[in-house]
């Protein structure tokens, strides 16, 4: 994808549309600047503490007594836990962490009828295919 030019897009709005405009595209332009920086070593680090942190209460509530009672519930929650760990993953420069998200979705799979639930299924594999993407790039 092409950089947003703001040069350009200032330039539009002063010669089409009028300078209230180009005013609000200017705060839209520094806005979009600030949006768009790295966060600091300090945020990222609190970021990544979050997600482990959802990656330990999810693994705590994903017992089999939990899963022999409730499935579905049980296959939502492994679910949640492929996304934490492909979220954590995204952050680290290995593939460990997207590997067991690999393996979270493909056991929500397994916990439930995919014949009923065809739409979880189906964005179940799309995840898996979307991670198996992000570790062979990392092997490149």
């Amino acid at each position: 994808m092409r950089p947003i030019r703001p040069a350009m897009i200032l330039q539009l709005c002063a010669h089409v549309l009028q300078p209230m405009v180009a005013a609000a595209a200017l705060i839209f332009v520094a806005n979009l600047g600030a949006s768009a920086q790295q966060p600091t070593q300090e945020q990222a680090a609190a970021q990544r503490l979050e997600l482990e942190i959802k990656v330990a209460e999810l693994r705590a509530a994903l017992t089999p007594a939990a899963r022999s009672q409730n499935a579905l519930a049980w296959a939502m929650d492994e679910i949640m836990l492929g996304n934490t760990l492909r979220k954590l993953g995204e952050t680290e420069q290995g593939t460990a962490s997207l590997s067991e998200a690999t393996y979270a979705y493909q056991s929500a799979i397994e916990a439930v009828p995919c014949e009923t639930f065809v739409t979880i299924c189906n964005g179940v594999r799309q995840s898996i295919d979307d991670v198996a993407a992000l570790v062979r790039q990392r092997g490149k």
